[in-house]
């Protein structure tokens, strides 16, 4: 799992620029143009500069990173802060659990109708999950799954080797 840490927090790193540009900025000019009301005749950059370095300012700058960009789901209120991310990552982790366990009930049952056919041949070798936690991209997700194939390749591989 430590190996997916470098390509997510790189993909966070090279997306983020542009982001900020399409999205942040336009929010932060909005959010400033609601509680300001500025003349749009006049020059407003000392005034949005003054919003932006403000608590406030600073206030929805963090509330809109952490929800539109960092956890871009819709049951995680940066309102609640972490009390509010466990208790997301807590039904997510349950969701991944309960899928667990129908797969692996899936492959008890197909694994006892082959033995039961005689079918040793068509027989699953072994469990291979699929692990899945929406709002974690498709291609982390499957870079992850690869990872995840090639450690298996190995230990099973290390383990012919000793017990032959």
């Amino acid at each position: 799992m430590m190996l997916q840490i470098g390509p997510m927090y790189q993909k966070f790193v090279d997306d983020a620029d542009d982001w900020a540009q399409k999205n942040l900025l336009n929010h932060l000019i909005a959010r400033w143009s609601l509680k300001t009301k500025p003349d749009r005749t006049q020059d407003n950059d000392d005034s949005f500069r003054e919003f932006y370095n403000s608590a406030v300012g600073s206030s929805e700058l963090r509330r809109y990173v952490w929800e539109k960009f960092v956890f871009p789901v819709d049951d995680l209120a940066f309102d609640k802060q972490k009390q509010g991310l466990e208790d997301f990552l807590l039904v997510k982790l349950q969701e991944m659990a309960d899928d667990y366990a129908t797969q692996w009930k899936a492959y008890q049952v197909q694994l006892r109708k082959s033995a039961g056919t005689g079918a040793g041949a068509n027989a699953p070798r072994d469990f291979q999950p699929v692990i899945k936690f929406d709002g974690i991209p498709q291609d982390l997700q499957a870079m992850y799954e690869t990872n995840r194939k090639k450690i298996a390749y190995t230990v099973s591989s290390t383990m012919y080797s000793i017990y032959r």
